[in-house]
């Protein structure tokens, strides 16, 4: 009876490890991917090589490139430049990419037209990451740890915090986008209004190093930790834990619902996935042999994970 019941268990165990590593589909992109967004039924990924590759969600075709002009940099060579983070709305686009100098670029296409909301020339800003608030006004947040409201329509500010001393790493809006949870190197995860800029309480703290990512979702904040950590907060009970992982986590994503959270889990491209519920690893994967730099839920079934060696993946998950 015994032999039985682990030969079951071991067919269960063989078959739940397949069916996790159930690839959909892989995207060769036009570079190294630095980040991964969803809208408009498509895929949006930034690359390290002055492009941004837009696919469709249903069939993942190739739909458009978008390329950005080159820069002069410090050396007076012609570069092509990095794009640091893309996010989409309701047709529009959003790119910040590296600019002249060491500061940032700021772009917002809308169909073929493409305007420039930052310029690094003129505007001597350090933009790592910016995302739609809604059709006129765009949130952005600065490596000085600057967190700031841009109004398209007027081309300013409507207000600059200064959310600490400590370097930006990442940020994400709550659901209703009412709030703005940010993260930086002293590992504090900080929060403040997004109509205001008025800085809330900071949470109690679960890294005690650099959080490269966050993400939010349905009252769970999660965190990436360069102190190997993976931080959960959980809003409502205002509990936290977190788990510790062999090596650095450079990226995560949390699950809509909130209930499952995907996180980089070595070094050679492993990923996990944990219930955050049980605290426990549901199961591990890998995606290529280098780090990944983004890992996101697509839809309820999938997720996808991208890394530095061009490659985007989408897994298909049966709950």
């Amino acid at each position: 009876m015994l032999k039985y019941l682990l030969a079951c268990w071991f067919v269960f165990a063989l078959g739940f490890y397949s069916f996790a590593q159930q690839i959909e589909k892989t995207l060769k992109c036009s570079g190294a991917i630095s980040d991964v967004c969803l809208g408009n039924d498509k895929i949006y990924v930034a690359t390290e090589n002055a492009c941004v590759d837009i696919f469709s969600q249903k069939d993942y075709s190739l739909l458009r490139k978008i390329t950005l002009p080159k820069l002069v940099d410090f050396f007076g060579d012609s570069i092509k430049p990095n794009v640091y983070s893309v996010n989409a709305f309701s047709g529009k686009i959003l790119i910040v990419s590296q600019g002249t100098d060491g500061f940032s670029d700021v772009f917002l296409t809308d169909g073929n037209k493409k305007a420039k909301l930052i310029d690094s020339k003129t505007k001597h800003l350090t933009v790592k990451k910016a995302v739609f608030v809604d059709g006129g006004s765009v949130l952005m947040g600065m490596l000085s740890n600057e967190i700031g409201l841009f109004d398209i329509k007027k081309q300013k500010f409507d207000y600059l915090t200064q959310i600490s001393p400590y370097a930006f790493s990442d940020f994400d809006l709550s659901d209703d986008k009412s709030k703005v949870y940010s993260s930086d190197e002293s590992g504090i995860v900080h929060c403040l209004n997004v109509s205001d800029g008025k800085i809330n309480p900071d949470f109690e703290s679960v890294n005690v190093d650099n959080v490269y990512q966050i993400d939010f979702s349905s009252n769970i904040i999660v965190t990436a930790g360069k102190d190997r950590r993976l931080g959960v907060y959980e809003i409502i009970s205002k509990n936290s834990f977190y788990l510790e992982s062999d090596f650095l986590i450079l990226s995560l994503g949390l699950s809509g619902d909130g209930k499952t959270v995907a996180f980089m889990s070595g070094e050679n491209g492993q990923f996990s996935l944990l219930d955050i519920e049980s605290r426990s690893i549901l199961f591990n994967g890998k995606h290529g042999d280098s780090p990944l730099s983004a890992i996101m839920f697509f839809g309820e079934n999938r997720l996808i994970t991208a890394n530095e060696q061009s490659m985007l993946t989408i897994w298909k998950l049966n709950k």
